[in-house]
């Protein structure tokens, strides 16, 4: 017996490694759909994705959009900076500033 399998429309054109999905998530019993990155991005072009689909919350894919080869933060998305550079006492207190690498191509 042989049976022929009949693909939709999603089956035929996924992609073998997709950038974003969908999650679905009950909410006062409405069904709310979010993006989800399920990888990092790879060319300029999917970072650009990336930044328009969280342009409003930019702060929850900062890491993933951070280069892996940047100086400051080393991808991290953010780096530390002393406080008091020098001051003998309080030397050791830092605060964390944002890089600006995820914002560029």
């Amino acid at each position: 017996m042989k049976f022929v399998v009949k693909l939709s429309k999603e089956e035929q054109f996924a992609e073998e490694n997709p950038l974003l999905g969908r999650r679905k998530v009950l909410q006062d019993g409405q069904t709310v759909e979010y993006p989800v990155l399920l990888r990092d991005p790879i060319t300029p072009e999917e970072r650009r994705i990336v930044r328009e689909a969280w342009k409003n919350n930019i702060d929850t894919v900062r890491r993933r959009l951070a280069k892996k080869d940047c100086t400051r933060c080393h991808g991290k998305g953010s780096f530390d900076v002393h406080d008091y550079p020098g001051h003998p006492l309080w030397h050791k207190l830092t605060s964390s500033e944002i890089c600006g690498c995820f914002l560029e191509d």
